[in-house]
């Protein structure tokens, strides 16, 4: 109803709308509107009922009593709240005021926290838009609602398929050399698996012709470190089993400060090699072991200790490969063999942040849902609560809902069959849509129990594989198949009548580097 707009708005003007006028002029014969011009002659009805609170911004409706600059501010509020984010030119010029007249009043409104200012439209990014606070949240609510029901979710299994091409573990998608490599350590930031079997089974598993001297590189540039995040046992033990982090050199911090943390009591070895790494900081670590007046295999011990328990790093992953190598077999000592690759320094790893602070909390949440959605391309409840992290669902849910709301996810129902809200990376869509309309051709992965990407028991009904060290897992479009465990290999229960194990599985070549090591 053009009266109750009115009403609403105050002052209405032709140029509002088209033929705008003839109806504003019925009205007036009616009584219902009260016509009048600007300053500069522009028609322009007022609302009879509100004269007496709009004559001090415009002294010809009649005597006024009040601030001009106050009555011309509650204008363009009711003027917003019955329409949609305009540009200051657009708010100006249908009641013919000055632009700086103009500005002023929307900047009072602003500070009141009336209305908001921003690049609301995509249609004109580079345009300062102004909107009522309340108009810009319906927009915003219907926009996604709008977003979200244009989505056509997919199945569970399909879902485990468009992981799997995600993170390069299908022939097709596997990626190549160190920027490939540098992708996927982006994708794994943060997740923990078995330190001697990162290389042969998570990273070759994704990389084709992996080669060991990639990671190094990135380790010793700065761009990704390793170490342990997760709590560890009393005297822990380096073992090839030892969980063991990949992360970007940015959220070293942050997955240290999320993980549920212990202090575990060392052996004096580890604390004589602590106290020696305090003293000198990064250091190489011959010239840490000159200081401590250690014997070398005490020294050795004590060095693997301090990474076990989550306290040391070093430069590049290869510090980390000869801890584990087999002196035996090498017929040299760890440290001979660390000084005889390119480890670099070797350094304690930061004391965790325990984020008492609402705000370093609230950035901690952002950056690890960052780090999700680049993990999963698509954040699901149900695969999230396998993370061992303390944040909670709760706090992440917020966050990425207003990740939304600033455009950067999709929100939606995107997997059928995992409940709760879901959110996307806007470049995984397109990767769901080819998923959803590609049909199943027998496409085939190997996974290793322990690799981030093992849902068995998540994405499906069948029983979770538990992340043995020596397993590792068929998948064929989507359904895990069969185990192989050693040279032994069953199929998982649960499967459909129509699937069978494949007698072919495919093999990997080691990396020469891992062969010789390990």
């Amino acid at each position: 109803d053009l009266a109750q707009h009115l009403t609403l708005a105050g002052v209405l003007s032709a140029q509002d709308a088209p033929n705008l006028a003839p109806r504003l002029n019925a009205l007036a014969e009616a009584g219902r509107a009260l016509p009048f011009r600007a300053p500069n002659g522009l028609p322009l009805w007022a609302a009879p009922e509100r004269v007496a609170a709009l004559a001090p911004a415009f002294p010809m409706l009649g005597p006024a009593q009040g601030d001009p600059a106050e009555a011309l501010a509650a204008i363009l509020r009711g003027r917003l709240e019955v329409s949609g984010p305009l540009t200051l030119e657009q708010v100006a010029e249908p009641l013919g005021l000055p632009l700086d007249t103009a500005a002023a009043a929307l900047t009072r409104l602003q500070d009141d926290g009336h209305i908001l200012s921003g690049r609301f439209d995509p249609d004109r990014p580079e345009q300062t838009l102004w909107c009522d606070r309340r108009v810009l949240s319906r927009i915003d609510r219907l926009t996604r609602n709008r977003l979200r029901a244009e989505v056509e979710p997919v199945t569970l299994r399909d879902f485990y398929r468009f992981l799997l091409r995600w993170h390069g573990l299908t022939d097709a998608t596997r990626r190549r050399g160190r920027a490939g490599l540098a992708q996927v350590l982006e994708q794994l930031d943060g997740s923990e698996a078995p330190a001697g079997l990162w290389e042969p089974e998570i990273l070759a598993a994704r990389i084709d012709s992996y080669d060991t001297d990639d990671l190094d590189a990135l380790c010793l540039n700065g761009q990704f470190g390793w170490g342990r995040a997760g709590p560890a046992q009393d005297r822990p033990k380096l073992t090839r089993a030892t969980p063991i982090s990949l992360f970007a050199t940015d959220n070293a911090d942050l997955w240290r400060s999320i993980a549920p943390q212990t202090t575990p009591a060392l052996s004096p070895r580890a604390e004589r090699v602590l106290a020696a790494f305090t003293a000198r900081g990064a250091s190489f670590a011959a010239q840490v072991e000159r200081d401590a007046r250690m014997l070398r295999a005490d020294f050795e011990e004590g060095l693997a200790e301090l990474v076990a328990a989550g306290l040391m790093t070093a430069d590049s992953f290869a510090g980390l490969r000869a801890l584990l190598a087999n002196p035996t077999k090498l017929r040299v000592s760890r440290l001979d063999l660390i000084a005889n690759t390119n480890a670099g320094r070797w350094s304690l790893l930061p004391t965790p942040d325990p984020l008492a602070d609402p705000v370093a909390h609230e950035a901690a949440v952002e950056r690890y849902a960052r780090a999700l959605l680049r993990r999963y391309g698509v954040v699901v409840r149900i695969v999230v609560a396998r993370e061992a992290t303390r944040i909670r669902w709760l706090d992440l849910l917020r966050v990425l809902r207003r990740m939304e709301a600033r455009g950067e996810v999709r929100g939606g129902y995107f997997v059928s069959g995992a409940g709760g809200e879901h959110f996307a990376l806007p470049e995984a869509i397109p990767f769901l849509r080819e998923v959803r309309a590609d049909d199943r051709h027998g496409e085939t992965a190997v996974v290793a129990a322990c690799d981030p990407l093992n849902l068995t028991g998540t994405l499906g009904a069948q029983a979770r594989v538990p992340a043995s060290p020596d397993s590792q897992i068929l998948i064929r479009d989507g359904l895990p198949l069969a185990l192989r465990k050693g040279a032994v290999i069953k199929p998982l229960p649960g499967l459909p009548k129509d699937e069978t194990t494949p007698v072919h599985w495919p093999e990997r070549a080691l990396p020469r580097a891992l062969s010789v090591w390990q």
